[in-house]
């Protein structure tokens, strides 16, 4: 289980749903995605012709869910209303 404190994507939104808990299976996938450095994209562009990708994205695990970490959640169903859901997919920042 996850407790996140979200940004509200409307003003008017209800304010109980800046929290949300974030339930999570066996099925959910967890990557962490971390922007290379500009030295990094441009060694390897030396090697090749075409423009490295700048982000990389790597499985991790629950470890890597720490306080304060900040975090996009992905649920398989419409969650605008809901105190609580199921997630997809996590993408640590």
């Amino acid at each position: 289980t996850l407790t996140l404190s979200i940004e509200p994507l409307e003003p008017f939104a209800d304010p109980s749903l800046d929290t949300r808990t974030v339930m999570i299976e066996g099925t959910t996938k967890i990557t962490k995605v971390t922007v290379r450095s500009l030295s990094e994209i441009q060694a390897e562009r030396k090697d090749t012709t075409t423009l490295p990708d700048p982000i990389v994205i790597q499985d991790a695990s629950r470890d890597e869910l720490k306080v304060g970490t900040r975090v996009f959640v992905q649920a398989g169903v419409n969650i605008k209303d809901a105190h609580t859901f199921t997630a997809k997919e996590i993408q640590v920042q």
